[in-house]
């Protein structure tokens, strides 16, 4: 599954930077961890939207963030791009990369897509860059 991220950890490190991985459980992420021997902070982001929940996340990763001041954040999958680039933008990392590898609300209408927008474009304006993985989906956006 994550494949796309194999091999840029040792990129990483080679330009001076310790990467560390933020992310929900996932057993395939913990063999890249264990494999590229890198620091894995383990919180919960659900995928449905849940404002409590959503918003304790968004603390955690504030947290983090603050106590780890780090240089550089990646981020990639809606919620963790949303919630990830707020908080790095009020912790004032002074890098925030988002990686899209597509749109949740390409295919909802009505009140969801709208928020989901808004969310988008939060995120677009709290990220210093932004990457699509297609010319197709960085047209959309």
């Amino acid at each position: 599954m994550f494949g796309f991220m194999k091999g840029q950890p040792e990129r990483i490190r080679k330009l001076g930077y310790n990467p560390i991985i933020i992310s929900s459980a996932s057993e395939s992420l913990d063999k890249l961890t264990e494999a590229e021997e890198l620091e894995r902070i383990t919180i919960s982001i659900l995928r449905p939207i849940s404002l409590w929940h959503d918003v304790k996340t968004f603390y955690q990763l504030f947290r983090i963030f603050y106590e780890k001041s780090p240089s550089i954040v990646m981020l990639s999958g809606p919620k963790a791009i949303f919630l990830g680039s707020m908080a790095a933008w009020f912790c004032m990392v002074p890098k925030r990369l988002i990686i899209y590898h597509g749109m949740r609300q390409e295919n909802l209408t009505g009140p969801l897509r709208w928020i989901l927008d808004i969310c988008d474009r939060l995120s677009f304006f709290s990220a210093t860059d932004a990457l699509t993985v297609s010319p197709s989906l960085r047209e959309l956006v």
